[in-house]
């Protein structure tokens, strides 16, 4: 039971707010009774609950992004959420035309533009479908130009028209457009935003179709925001003004921006979340100012897909950073990425870590039984960025990787170590993952400065032909080489692991896979993999590697021979 209620159909932000047939009714009640500290009565934290299936648009007149300017406390945190039966509440940063479409005939349909006069922000547009997924759109200038599937026009008059081509019949989507006009569009859809709190938890929302990111964390001048978890929400189709998929600005699914002086980010957990559409990243965690603490941050069974740059990217430009924890994540890059536009030239990685100036170290980074498949760029890139002097170091244990460089723009690899002359990579640990089939003729593995005292074994890679694996510039084509220049990897494969079905992204493993009992015993701390019954983001299971078969397994997840009592469900909240 919430303690306060808001509903956008019945709600009346006269009423007292705290039942749900009282309850409030827009996002600019929520922020004033935020401000107004009614959310976090002497640091006790409130339930506030938004009810499932209503929509807030924060662009339009008499709606605000919801913004979190209060904090609660150890045991009592403010808790934003949902209630009722029905889809999660949506935070939307655009208009819309449609679901209702008039024939215009030659397999073109009109609906009226709702925010009249005004354009879709940057020719940008999404068409959503009735099951509530999300379609790219592409803007043509002009009626005739209307050729294809997923092609909009704006037409105006009074009323404006949003005119798409459409040749299944009668549309049942929606168009989703952010909007253009000076004060219309907004830069986040959920945030705590320019303001220190901690101990809040944000959980079961929808955000999407803003001018810029989804669900924002930045801390004021030196300010701190801690104790904050995100879990259960999805975010999506955030892009700038320029319309296209660039790593060049636009928005993220999510992201901690540190970009005011001394500011600090500490104990931060995002997890069973969906992020995608985003012109730059779908998870982000950018410092380029704060130079305090920066520490404990966990992503955990997240979704992430199909975004201009890296699906999820830690970029150090002030601070050090420290404990770093990426676990039981699905991040890849969809055959048909993207749809319309033009993407960056430097692709897309599925993990990046990149301390970028001088003592900026990125340290205790923990990567766990990721699954990570069919990026446009590497799949994990360790990339100390300039020639400064920081270190970089942390472990890879239980991940598969498959399918990097499927855009083929040169040496990209499933995992690679890079550094110029100062900042470095050291001492990382890699074991128990499977590492397999890059795209167009590239290796598993690259260490370009060499091992810098890392250590390796019990891992599976696997190629068409040719080099799997290059150090120093020295290239590898068997596993004994390797074995010798390295003096690693004694218990390691060259071999293919045998996915179950790579067509249909099926990377658990057959019973035949040598990839099976053939990994190491690394302590209850990594004892859980993935079961293959898992789904994203939120029917991911565990199941306990010492409870199937007779030894550890390479790769993300178990082999299913364990009862079903040896899983463990993380459960959606709300």
């Amino acid at each position: 039971m919430a303690d306060y209620y808001f509903d956008a159909t019945d709600g009346n932000d006269a009423n007292n707010g705290t039942s749900e047939v009282t309850a409030w009714k827009t996002t600019v009640k929520f922020n004033s009774e935020m401000l107004a500290g009614t959310f976090a009565p002497a640091g006790v934290g409130k339930t506030i609950a938004f009810q499932r299936g209503e929509t807030w648009r924060v662009s339009e007149a008499g709606e605000d992004p919801l913004r979190i300017t209060d904090s609660g406390a150890s045991g009592t945190p403010i808790v934003v959420t949902a209630y009722g039966s029905g889809t999660r509440p949506r935070i939307l940063g655009s208009s819309k035309a449609g679901p209702t479409w008039t024939d215009e005939g030659s397999s073109k349909w009109s609906a009226t533009w709702t925010a009249q006069g005004l354009q879709p922000g940057g020719n940008i547009g999404w068409l959503e479908r009735s099951d509530g997924e999300v379609e790219e759109a592409g803007y043509v200038v002009d009626t005739a130009s209307l050729v294809s599937n997923y092609q909009w026009t704006r037409v105006a008059g009074t009323p404006d028209k949003i005119w798409i081509y459409w040749d299944g019949g009668t549309p049942t989507f929606t168009f989703e457009g952010p909007l253009a006009a000076s004060g219309q569009s907004r830069d986040y859809c959920i945030g705590v935003y320019e303001t220190s709190q901690s101990y809040v938890t944000i959980e079961n929302f929808i955000c999407r179709y803003g001018r810029d990111d989804g669900i924002i964390l930045r801390p004021p001048t030196s300010g701190t925001i801690s104790n904050i978890i995100v879990q259960d929400c999805e975010a999506g189709a955030y892009i700038n003004a320029s319309g296209r998929w660039d790593a060049g600005g636009g928005g993220q699914g999510f992201i901690t921006h540190q970009s005011n002086t001394g500011s600090s980010v500490t104990n931060i957990t995002v997890r069973r979340c969906r992020f995608y559409f985003a012109e730059n990243h779908g998870m982000q965690w950018i410092n380029n100012n704060g130079t305090g603490t920066q520490s404990n941050i966990i992503y955990e069974a997240c979704e992430v897909f199909d975004c201009g740059h890296n699906l999820v990217d830690f970029n150090n430009q002030a601070g050090a950073l420290s404990n770093v924890t990426v676990r039981y994540c699905r991040l890849y890059v969809r055959d048909n990425f993207p749809r319309f536009g033009t993407l960056s030239s430097s692709g897309v990685a599925g993990i990046y870590l990149q301390p970028i100036l001088a003592g900026l170290d990125m340290t205790g980074v923990e990567l766990l039984y990721n699954l990570i498949y069919d990026t446009h760029g590497n799949g994990i890139s360790v990339a100390p960025w300039t020639d400064a002097a920081h270190t970089l170091t942390g472990k890879m244990i239980g991940n598969t990787i498959y399918g990097a460089n499927r855009r083929n723009l040169g040496w990209l690899y499933n995992v690679r170590f890079s550094n110029n002359a100062s900042g470095t990579y050291d001492n990382w640990e890699l074991k128990n993952n499977i590492n397999a089939f890059p795209r167009n003729g590239v290796a598993c593995i690259s260490f370009d400065n060499g091992l810098r005292g890392s250590t390796l074994d019990y891992n599976c890679y696997a190629v068409t032909s040719g080099i799997f694996a290059w150090q120093a510039g020295n290239s590898y084509s068997t596993i004994a080489a390797w074995r010798t220049a390295t003096v690693q990897e004694a218990n390691s494969l060259l071999q293919d692991p045998l996915f179950v079905n790579t067509s249909d992204k099926n990377f658990s493993l057959q019973a035949t896979s040598p990839s099976l009992n053939t990994g190491v015993d690394l302590g209850d701390t990594y004892d859980s993999g993935l079961d293959p019954v898992s789904t994203w983001p939120s029917g991911v299971q565990f199941k306990s590697q010492d409870a199937a078969g007779s030894g550890w397994e390479m790769g993300a997840y178990v082999y299913p021979t364990a009862s079903p009592t040896d899983r463990i469900f993380i459960a959606v909240g709300g």
